[in-house]
Parts: C-alpha cells; sequence; structure tokens
C-alpha cells in the first residue's frame, strides 16, 4: 500500500485542539514516532532539529526544550489523499 506521510516536531499529541487536531480533520492518522536508534538517535535528531530552528526561527526555541523535543507520525493512504486533495 502506498502512503502519503511523515514525521515532524509541529504536532502536538497533548493538544487534539491544535495541531494535531488539525491533521487529524484533514484526514491523516497521528502516532507518536520512535526513533529506531532509541534515545541515542533521539538526541541527534533532536541536535539537528534544534540547529535549524535557530539558523532559521531562532525565536521558536524560546518555547522548547532540547530534551522534551517530541516528534509524531503522520500518514494517509495515497489513494484517500487524493481523492481528498486532488484539484477537480
Amino acid at each position: 500500500m502506498e502512503a502519503v506521510g511523515g514525521v515532524t516536531v509541529v504536532i502536538d499529541l497533548n493538544d487534539p485542539l491544535g495541531t494535531g487536531g488539525m491533521f487529524g480533520r484533514l484526514g491523516f492518522t497521528i502516532y507518536p514516532y520512535r526513533s529506531p536508534l532509541g534515545r541515542f538517535g533521539e538526541f541527534w535528531e533532536n541536535l539537528y532539529t534544534w540547529a535549524l530552528m535557530w539558523t532559521y526561527n531562532p525565536g521558536s526555541l524560546r518555547h522548547r526544550s532540547f530534551f522534551e523535543t517530541r516528534r509524531s507520525e503522520f500518514w494517509m493512504g495515497a489513494d484517500e489523499f487524493m481523492e481528498r486533495f486532488e484539484k477537480r
């Protein structure tokens, strides 16, 4: 099965009315993300994420804790995605 989705730090699973709720209303299924490399992998993913945010949007770091940064996965079947969002 083909799918559309990815991994992001934008979705907050603890806030159903926020970004997680928005992705859900768009039809995506949200899952907590677990790095295949465990905490070691999460550390390096967080370091990379912080470097990008520090470079392009340093103001966003005021409200984030390095070690509490969590990722979520969002997925939808490709056929369902095309049905919902293809231009008619």
